[in-house]
């Protein structure tokens, strides 16, 4: 197995997690979607190649460095890459547009806006808000239209940089979440390092083995995608698929085709999974264990009999605090689709 020891505090850095697996996992395979695949090691590369087009607009540590973008391995590299730096990613939720997406922008202080070429026009929309953000456009030369901005392939063609992590420190604010804005306006929280790396190390429920290969299908704007798939995959040394949007009718189709052992899903995901038309095939299929919150406990079993999956312990958090409560070290003590336990 890969997992990474983490004993050493100055190990407890995202960016230097990935270093640490390149160099113990390299050919190991960690972001996966249809067009592309990407080993530890490659995306190792890849980031500091764009640590190095990211320094070379002005990103230091501290910078903020916001993507308005759809569901890519792009993300996750200027995610990584962006803290190489010592600076700090947002994402921006791409349901935002019109004011909403003005406000966000404003607020998030950014010094780089990265978006992607179907979606320019509404940043455009928002130029009010744009200050003196260096635009960055993933597409091709003749797509991009934002005045001013730089295509991604020409941030990405850098000789790589040599990361130093010496004056990191795993308490540094590394990226900034919306939250949901359930209750009212969303609010941007800020998250450190440690506080993705804690809750990914208490996923020892998932029981990872050799092969296992995670199924994400939530929006990389949301902290479930990143603590249940992309940093857990990093932590773990294992690969992570990373689906563009949830599909009721094609979910099954697809852990098939990417070979899935393990997946995560959140509110009425699982609800129409078990609402969809009872198949012959049903268990026919590689996924071996799902955490899907909330599961009514009178779906417990058949929903596990039906599709031949265990079903994990529930939990509670939020972008403040990740998790909060869990169930994990609580069985027989709590409901299975309670909030559970706080943790420690």
């Amino acid at each position: 197995m890969n997992k990474l020891d983490l004993s050493d505090n100055k190990n407890r850095l995202l960016p230097k997690m990935l270093t640490l697996q390149a160099q113990q996992a390299g050919n190991t395979e960690f972001l996966i979607t249809d067009e592309r695949r990407l080993t530890f090691a490659q995306a190792e590369q890849e980031t500091n190649a764009l640590a190095a087009g990211l320094a070379d607009l002005g990103v230091g540590k501290g910078d903020r460095v916001a993507f308005y973008l759809d569901s890519s391995i792009d993300i996750v590299l200027i995610a990584l890459a962006t803290n190489k730096l010592g600076a700090i990613w947002i994402p921006i939720n791409t349901d935002y547009k019109g004011v909403w997406l003005s406000e966000t922008i404003e607020r998030s202080r950014c010094k780089v806006l990265i978006t992607e070429a179907a979606l320019q026009d509404r940043i455009q929309e928002a130029a009010a808000a744009l200050k003196n953000e260096k635009l960055v456009v993933i597409g091709a030369e003749n797509e991009i239209s934002l005045p001013g901005a730089t295509s991604f392939d020409a941030l990405r063609d850098h000789s790589p940089l040599v990361p130093n992590y010496d004056d990191m420190y795993f308490g540094d604010t590394c990226a900034v979440l919306w939250t949901s804005g359930t209750t009212g306006k969303s609010k941007g929280v800020l998250q450190s390092h440690n506080s993705w790396i804690r809750p990914v190390e208490s996923c020892t429920y998932y029981k990872t083995r050799e092969g296992d290969v995670i199924y994400n299908v939530l929006p990389l704007y949301n902290s479930g995608a990143w603590i249940t798939a992309v940093f857990r995959a990093l932590y773990e040394g294992i690969p992570v698929v990373l689906e563009k949007r949830f599909s009721v009718t094609t979910f099954w189709d697809r852990i098939r085709h990417f070979g899935a052992t393990q997946t995560f899903t959140l509110g009425a995901m699982h609800i129409f999974l078990w609402n969809s038309p009872a198949q012959s095939n049903d268990k026919d299929h590689p996924l071996r264990v799902a955490q899907m919150i909330p599961m009514p406990e009178a779906l417990l079993k058949p929903f596990s009999e039906r599709f031949g999956v265990e079903l994990l312990p529930m939990g509670y958090g939020q972008s403040e605090a990740m998790v909060i409560g869990s169930t994990a070290n609580a069985i027989g003590k709590v409901p299975f689709s309670s909030l559970g336990l706080p943790l420690d």
